[in-house]
């Protein structure tokens, strides 16, 4: 994040609830969704204006990493129902067959 000139300080970015998410976001009631769901949350206590709030970062290490684990849990349960629609869609979109049956009677 950035420093402006004059400001002396490190500027949070917007955060969801506050006048500065709206201004980020305009008309859109919120803003982009979350990759994964915890993110939102993690990121607003990470940038709490007290410290004392803020979680440590064995813990901010713990929840990325869980975070990291869901979405590619997600992105591979994502890939795994295209996988399935793309091989029941039929019209030769469906699973080869099986050895014995390509290879003919015997």
């Amino acid at each position: 994040f950035f420093s402006p000139p004059g400001r002396g300080g490190v500027v949070p970015p917007p955060q969801p609830g506050t006048p500065e998410w709206e201004e980020a976001y305009p008309g859109t009631g919120r803003g982009p969704s979350e990759p994964v769901a915890g993110w939102a949350d993690l990121m607003c206590r990470c940038w709490a204006q007290s410290a004392s709030a803020r979680p440590a970062f064995p813990e901010v290490t713990a929840a990325m990493s869980g975070l990291f684990n869901a979405a590619k849990a997600r992105k591979r349960a994502a890939r795994q129902a295209a996988s399935t629609n793309t091989n029941t869609a039929g019209a030769g979109g469906g699973p080869a067959a099986p050895a014995a049956a390509a290879a003919g009677p015997k």
